[in-house]
Parts: C-alpha cells; sequence; structure tokens
C-alpha cells in the first residue's frame, strides 16, 4: 500500500472517498451516469428512462436457477473426442461433457447419447466428490474434473444470464434506442467474462489435482496430459475394438452412399460367395469395404479350389469380433436369440464397436455357419436368407433372431449332399424344427 502525501492525513482520505461515494450515487439515481458492473467502470448517460443498473438488480434476485442448470443452457459443453485413440483404431471415440454437482448421484449417471463413449462430468460444487464410480450407469468410463474460483465463476453466470433475459423481454428496449444499445453492449461485455472465467476455472494446469479418472485421483499437469489420458482409457476399456481404416463403413450412421455400398456388398456375399472378389469389379466403395472387412483379414478366402467364407486369421484385427458374433450365435441352443441383444453386447465395453461394420460381419457368420444357425424374421424360421432380409435388418434388429441347431451323424450328411446339389446361387438354411 502507498505512503500518503506529507500533511494528508488517513481520516482525509476517508472522508474524500464517502464524499465522492456519495457524489456517485446522487448521479447514478438521476440517470446522469451509469455503472457498467462488468468492467467496474463508470460512463456518462446519453439519456434514457430505463434504468440498467435497477432492472439487473431485480432480475439477479429473482434469478433462482442453479448454476449447472444455468450454464447448461447458456454455455453447453461439446465433446472431446480420444485423438490418438481414435487414429489408431479408425474408430472414432467421442465423451460427453455434463456440468455436474453434488445434486447428482453418480453411481445412477448415465450418458444421454448411446453413440458416446465415456463421460467427462466439470464439477461445479465447493465439496469435492467422494465415491467416485469408474464407470457410469450404462457401463461407460467417467472422468470428473473439479473447478477453482467458483463463486466468480456463479456470479458472472448470473449475470449473463439476468442481461439476456432483459434483452430478450424488456417491453421498453422495443422503443429506447439508447437502452437498447447499452444492453446489447453489456451483453457483449458479459459473455466474454463469462468465457474468460469458465476458461480459467477448469484450467487443467492450475487444478491439476483435481481430477479423477475412473474413479481414482489421477494428476493432470497439462491439457495435451488429459488429451493422452481420454486415449488411455479408450485403449484399457475398449480393448477389443478391431482396427478398421474404413471411413465409410466404421461409423454409427451411414451416409446414402455408404449404405448403398453395404448393401450391394451383402448382396454379392449372398449370390457370389464362391467367386473372386465375390464377383465385384472396378474400385467402387463396395469393393474398399470388401477389402477391409473381408478380404484382408481372410474372412473370404481361397482353400483348395473354392472361395467361401471362414473364420479370420487369428492375428487379423476383426477376430475378436467374429468370436462375439458366433459365440452369440452358437449359444442360442435352448431359444432363439434376438439380434438387438448382439448389436448392444458390441456396441458396449470391451469392444465399442460402431453398428456400420456389424451386418456385414454377422452375414458373414452366418453364411459359414450356414449349415447349423437359422434365422428367424418376427419369430418365423426363415428357410433362405437374401439380401431382402438384411434391408429390414438396418432399420430394425430386434425383428431378427437366430438359433444354433447342432446337425451330427446322417442328417448331417444328408445335408451336405444337398448343399451340392442346390444351386450355387441360392443361400438355403434348412428348417430343422421337427
Amino acid at each position: 500500500m502507498c505512503d500518503l502525501p506529507s500533511g494528508v492525513e488517513e481520516a482525509d482520505v476517508h472522508n474524500q472517498v464517502q464524499y465522492w461515494d456519495q457524489v456517485i450515487d446522487q448521479l447514478l439515481q438521476k440517470n446522469l451516469i451509469t455503472h457498467r458492473r462488468q468492467l467496474n467502470e463508470l460512463r456518462l448517460w446519453q439519456g434514457s428512462d430505463f434504468n440498467v443498473d435497477s432492472q439487473l438488480s431485480a432480475y439477479l434476485e429473482k434469478e433462482q436457477s442453479d448454476l449447472v442448470e444455468l450454464l447448461s443452457s447458456l454455455r453447453p459443453l461439446k465433446p472431446l473426442v480420444a485423438q490418438r485413440h481414435s487414429y489408431k483404431t479408425g474408430t472414432l471415440r467421442y465423451f460427453e461433457c455434463h456440468y455436474l454437482d453434488s445434486s447428482f448421484d453418480l453411481k445412477q449417471l448415465s450418458c444421454s447419447s448411446a453413440d458416446c463413449d465415456g463421460l467427462v462430468g466439470y464439477w461445479l460444487d465447493p465439496e469435492t466428490p467422494s465415491d467416485i464410480p469408474a464407470t457410469t450407469a450404462d457401463g461407460k468410463p467417467l472422468i470428473i474434473l473439479g473447478t477453482s474460483k467458483l463463486d466468480v465463476l456463479r456470479m458472472r453466470t448470473r449475470e449473463y444470464a439476468a442481461l439476456k433475459t432483459i434483452q430478450s423481454t424488456a417491453p421498453e428496449l422495443v422503443s429506447d434506442g439508447v437502452a437498447r444499445r447499452e444492453v446489447r453492449y453489456r451483453v457483449v461485455e458479459a459473455e466474454q467474462l463469462l468465457d474468460d472465467t469458465l476458461n480459467q476455472a477448469f484450467n487443467i494446469a492450475s487444478n491439476s489435482h483435481l481430477c479423477w479418472v475412473q474413479g481414482e485421483r489421477s494428476p493432470i499437469d497439462h491439457v495435451t496430459d488429459f488429451n493422452a489420458k481420454l486415449s488411455e482409457v479408450c485403449d484399457r476399456v475398449y480393448h477389443r475394438t478391431p482396427i478398421l481404416w474404413n471411413e465409410l463403413i466404421n461409423r454409427r450412421q451411414l451416409t446414402s452412399q455408404a449404405a448403398k455400398a453395404r448393401r450391394e456388398l451383402i448382396e454379392a456375399m449372398m449370390q457370389s460367395s464362391d467367386q473372386e472378389k465375390l464377383g465385384l469389379k472396378g474400385y467402387g466403395p463396395e469393393v474398399s469395404m470388401y477389402y477391409s472387412l473381408l478380404a484382408e483379414s481372410g474372412i473370404h478366402r481361397q482353400e483348395g479350389e473354392e472361395w467361401g467364407f471362414f473364420p479370420p486369421e487369428e492375428n487379423a484385427t476383426v477376430w475378436n469380433l467374429w468370436c462375439a458374433i458366433e459365440e452369440f450365435c452358437l449359444e442360442a441352443t435352448e431359444q432363439i436369440q434376438s439380434l438387438d441383444k448382439l448389436y448392444a453386447k458390441l456396441a458396449e465395453p470391451p469392444y465399442g464397436v460402431k453398428q456400420g461394420p456389424v451386418p456385414v460381419l454377422l452375414a458373414a457368420v452366418l453364411l459359414y455357419h450356414i449349415d447349423d444357425v437359422g434365422v428367424y424374421k418376427d419369430g418365423t424360421f426363415i428357410p433362405v436368407l437374401g439380401p431382402e432380409h438384411f434391408e429390414v435388418l438396418f432399420r430394425d434388429p430386434s425383428r431378427f433372431a437366430v438359433k444354433h441347431f447342432e446337425i451330427v451323424g446322417l442328417r448331417s450328411q444328408v445335408f451336405k449332399e444337398l448343399e451340392a446339389i442346390l444351386p450355387k446361387n441360392q443361400v438355403c438354411i434348412p428348417s430343422l424344427v421337427s
């Protein structure tokens, strides 16, 4: 603190401050000046009957929304991508981001989208969270980030919310251009201050000790360390995810072009399994899907003199996925199993597979097990499985189910003879229901 000039008493300074405070209050009451509280500055008022400060104070008194609700509506958080993991596997993985406080039961917390791969919670509570679970209620990895400067963040969020409300609801602003410009200016300033405060509040470098990764405190010193942590979590949680470098099909929702190409690929699988490259010509998207899913993995290959579908090589990246689909089909010995359960199983850890490639690999497994796995649609057995059934399967897998029939002895030999007699372009799954 600076020393007072010689001859000036501290009491004199105090009296001077009180005097000028009174003068400023009088000028404010007469609307001759205005106080912009965001920047803590006084400005000459251009002339208006609308008192922005009094309106702002009134709205702040009425605003009872909690900080989580306000920030979720004013500044919703964007998803965070696990960049290295996504690049390494070809599967885009992202974490939902939500504001949280002690009103949330972390053990009951679920992701709002089934497509996301985890959840990052931004903790808006002075009390640090306790007993943090490793995953959300729907089995996705959970990360919690703490905050600092919570009081400043709360104040600036409420001010910005109040100014936005005044700007959109105050009827006086329709005809009062001076007040309208002043409110617009204050909204812009309040928004900038709120963004700056958010960046400071959740600055990872300054809050390095306020991070919990899957239930364990995990100090993080830099934002790049945090991005790396997201990929490490995905590597660990989704360790059976296949590496599929085909952005056309390795997606949650296919484009119309990719959907058409997948349909053509499955049609070729059904009708031309005994031909090299399934009889596909050229370099279209269906051919790139064939190579990335079926050819490079060895699922469609030549053994002896015949081409057909076989289990992939054990070092193939889709080996775990093939085994999961095959196991699901072969386990259905007592009763049929709905395919929507298979889709759900593959979407969850440790697979985390997106829906795009699943129908192609499912078709390959069914064609390999054509003699002992039956397919049902709406509870009715399908004797001949064709591309038209997959059209419906793409849209609603819950309408389809599978059942495993063990064929041994004489019956097995009979079916092998029938398979040799039937035309090659027919895919026939015989009914074994007695």
